[in-house]
């Protein structure tokens, strides 16, 4: 489980799926809010905080989209420029 905290600083948990194969983090997260946080820390590794900024689309049937992703500070996901999959080197 991953440290994050979502609505006003309450600390949650979310998936984390672990492919030690490839070296790869799978991070499932459950946005409650327009703005989420997920700060995560690998042993021995600086601490990296992402920030999650979504909304709700559609009246009829309303879905969750993702708008974009900072990684430290950095954009690295927006929902007009794409990537549907962003690889985040560590």
């Amino acid at each position: 489980m991953a440290n994050g905290t979502k609505g006003i600083g309450k600390p949650d948990s979310d998936f984390v799926r672990v492919d030690t194969l490839n070296h790869i983090l799978n991070v499932a997260v459950t946005p409650l809010h327009a703005i989420d946080t997920v700060m995560m820390q690998i042993t021995g590794k600086t601490q990296d905080v992402l920030l999650f900024e979504t909304s709700t689309i559609g009246q009829c049937c309303p879905r969750l989209v993702l708008n974009s992703v900072l990684y430290n500070g950095s954009e690295v996901y927006t929902l007009a420029k794409g990537p549907s999959v962003a690889i985040l080197l560590k």
